[in-house]
């Protein structure tokens, strides 16, 4: 109850802090103690940012407690290095273009063709907007170690109550390249012609989430052909959903603005892992039709081990019965829906 409490002092590592908020005091990695007065009791609440947690001290009993200082953070990968470079910058602009409130912190590190150097993006705390806060030196968007720096600095430096990761190019999933012998690949950089494979992608998230224990709430593939049971498999211990498309995207990729109003408005309602995920498939029903249909998938990390297990039953049983199973499979297979041809 702040009206029965008292604040007597602030000190920083012991000495003075600089003159501004409790907020931009943790945002910018200051330790502090808040000295005062609770209903006639010395009260002590000290801040330690090495950890992210918060020592609460009443009449001298302590107790520590782990703190968030934004509800959702929301990571964007976004490699324009290549010749998506426009429509990277036109998602921005979308981005820029949703009011993101202050309970939601949204971080862009973004590469646009060429090498001119990377930018930071954050979102103001105070008018919502997505702003350029930095450049960097031209960063190789296909190297793990660029993807773990990023996620390691603003987990770090935002503790949030959720996470989510946006990886944001192309994305050729299961499909093998035309120079490469059935890769999977999350990234591509076209200046340093590197590519970020997706056991490199996994490693990086296994380093950055201790080895699943304390996962994202959600990965989103903005990219082509992530929506498969093998990328699914890669990430599954390091994020409780995923969200990826089976099929192609249109080069713009999510409508952003759409995206974050549609989670805005209901992630109250909804106030768990899945509220982003929502929100993406919902956003992007708006772009499919008859003429051009389009796919979007949010699945839950837990179902994965199940389908994986199905498909080796299903597996199993058909090369233990290959003359009746193939003519089986075949004709419901022919059978099916398709979407943008019989690939």
């Amino acid at each position: 109850d702040l009206g029965k409490t008292e604040i007597t002092g602030i000190s920083c590592g012991g000495g003075s802090c600089p003159d501004t908020t409790v907020a931009e005091l943790i945002k910018n990695g200051y330790s502090f103690t808040v000295s005062g007065d609770y209903e006639g009791s010395p009260l002590k609440v000290s801040y330690n940012s090495d950890n992210q947690t918060v020592e609460l001290c009443l009449n001298g009993t302590c107790k520590s407690l782990k703190t968030s200082l934004y509800d959702w953070l929301v990571l964007i990968y976004m490699n324009g290095d290549n010749n998506l470079n426009d429509f990277a910058k036109e998602d921005l602009k979308e981005i820029q273009n949703a009011k993101i409130p202050p309970f939601v912190k949204v971080v862009v590190l973004a590469d646009f063709l060429g090498n001119d150097g990377g930018y930071l993006y954050e979102t103001d705390d105070k008018d919502g907007v997505l702003k350029a806060v930095t450049t960097i030196p031209e960063p190789d968007m296909g190297d793990p170690q660029t993807l773990r720096d990023f996620l390691t600095t603003f987990t770090e430096r935002y503790p949030a109550g959720k996470k989510v990761l946006i990886v944001w190019n192309h994305g050729p999933g299961w499909k093998a390249l035309p120079a490469e012998s059935a890769v999977k690949v999350a990234s591509y950089d076209k200046t340093s012609g590197d590519y970020l494979y997706m056991y490199e992608f996994a490693q990086a998230l296994a380093d950055v989430t201790a080895n699943g224990a304390n996962p994202f709430d959600l990965i989103g593939f903005d990219e082509c052909l992530m929506g498969n049971l093998e990328v699914f498999y890669d990430i599954a211990d390091y994020t409780r959903y995923i969200v990826a498309s089976e099929h192609f995207e249109p080069a713009i990729g999510w409508n952003y603005t759409e995206v974050f109003q549609r989670f805005l408005n209901n992630w109250e309602k909804q106030n768990d892992a899945t509220a982003f995920g929502k929100a993406v498939v919902d956003a992007y029903r708006l772009y499919s039709s008859e003429s051009y249909p389009l796919t979007m998938v949010l699945i839950s990390s837990s179902q994965v081990e199940a389908l994986v297990e199905g498909l080796n039953q299903m597996v199993e049983r058909h090369l233990a019965n290959a003359d009746t199973y193939t003519p089986a499979v075949e004709n419901v297979r022919n059978s099916l829906p398709t979407i943008g041809g019989n690939d």
